[in-house]
């Protein structure tokens, strides 16, 4: 029994993933940006639902823990512990080994966040002054 999953959204569907483990820490590889990693059974998701990733809409990942009665052991509801923003960059590394995926999700940094938006501005912009821009 699983007692982690993370949810994000992908072209407005909510995706949900059981995990081993959710954390994040930053990389010097990674230009010192931070990144989540995920390790994940085969038997929970395959390569295509984690690569789902790379179209997280809203760059949020939630984090969600089961509650687990102390007494019986039964599985209770689940609880946001974490809400993870700004990973929807598109850099999202899989590897595979021994029936498990390790996924690691890099998250944006201030550089891309601020191209982006001026990115959408200019594209808001010009829709609203009738430009093209193709």
């Amino acid at each position: 029994m699983n007692t982690q999953k993370i949810k994000f959204t992908v072209n407005g569907e909510v995706k949900e993933i059981e995990v081993q483990s959710c954390y994040s820490y930053v990389s010097n590889s990674a230009q010192g940006r931070s990144v989540l990693r995920l390790s994940v059974n085969e038997a929970d998701a395959g390569f295509r639902d984690l690569q789902a990733l790379k179209q997280n809409e809203s760059g949020e990942i939630e984090f969600y823990e089961r509650t687990v009665d102390p007494e019986s052991g039964e599985a209770g509801e689940w609880v946001l512990k974490n809400v993870y923003e700004g990973y929807n960059a598109g850099e999202v590394e899989i590897s595979y080994q021994n029936g498990q995926y390790s996924c690691e999700v890099t998250r944006m940094g201030k550089y891309e966040e601020m191209v982006a938006q001026n990115k959408a501005d200019i594209e808001f912009l010009s829709i609203m002054a009738g430009i093209s821009l193709a």
